[in-house]
């Protein structure tokens, strides 16, 4: 069955509900999370994981830490939470650290497929416990620099999402 989601305006009021496949056959404007998390406070490593080869979009790619749709009714600090604790803590109970949403912008990382993404970054060491429905791998600790190397010269190991996200974070709009 279908997830559902809110289908939002520009402003990302709500307008509707649909389903999963709506949203993305029809080009529905929807509200998604992810989240960067760091190491420590230097940011100069980033935990990154390689996607699911059963994932419906961009099976085994290199993503952000964790994110995904917003579900019908959640605010995007609660799909953010739910988000890394299915992701990287295999639904456990977050421990605890803070999460912080940094900025909002518009996304279309697929024809079809248009979002309002809410980015969020988190200083946590660790340790993860991967859901391996979603995540093929243990995440994987990446440096910055290297990572942001690599993206250009390997850029289809990595998801159109997470090549978006890397654009607006390190080089916001003001």
């Amino acid at each position: 069955m279908d997830e559902i989601y809110d289908v939002v305006d520009k402003d990302g009021n709500r307008i509707r509900e649909a389903t999963w496949t709506e949203v993305h056959t029809q080009g529905l404007l929807h509200p998604t999370v992810a989240v960067l998390i760091f190491k420590d406070k230097s940011k100069k490593e980033v935990l990154i994981q390689k996607r699911s080869e059963k994932m419906k979009q961009t099976p085994g790619q290199w993503q952000h830490s964790a994110g995904g749709h917003i579900l019908a009714g959640d605010t995007p600090d609660q799909a953010i939470h739910k988000e890394i604790s299915e992701e990287l803590f295999s639904s456990r109970n977050l421990p605890d650290f803070e999460i912080k949403k940094i900025l909002s912008f518009l996304q279309q990382d697929f024809p079809n497929n248009n979002e309002i993404m809410h980015l969020y970054e988190a200083i946590y060491p660790g340790p993860f416990y991967h859901d391996e429905k979603e995540v093929a791998e243990e995440p994987v600790w990446k440096n910055w620099d290297e990572l942001i190397k690599d993206m250009k010269e390997n850029s289809n190991k990595y998801t159109p999402s997470f090549h978006c996200i890397m654009k607006e974070y390190t080089n916001p709009k003001p």
